[in-house]
């Protein structure tokens, strides 16, 4: 099992409109919005690095997705 926090900035002409959708991607665990210098963080659960790509590649694509930073977890 491979997981990630995948940290999401969003395009302020977009704003949060096409984010609902980040929930219906393969993968995706959580989903939401924060405040601070970061607008989103969704928890991400995959069978390996490929499909963490896919779905990180999901993720981007979205409207109001400006960037992402992708990092990964590990239990302790």
């Amino acid at each position: 099992m491979t997981s990630a926090y995948v940290f999401l900035q969003v395009s302020p002409e977009s704003g949060f409109e096409g984010l609902p959708a980040l929930r219906e991607i393969e993968g995706v665990r959580q989903a939401h919005a924060i405040m601070g210098p970061t607008d989103g963080v969704a928890y991400i659960e995959v069978s390996d690095m490929e499909e963490l790509a896919k779905t990180v590649l999901a993720i981007r694509t979205l409207e109001g997705v400006a960037s992402t930073d992708t990092r990964l977890a590990w239990p302790f």
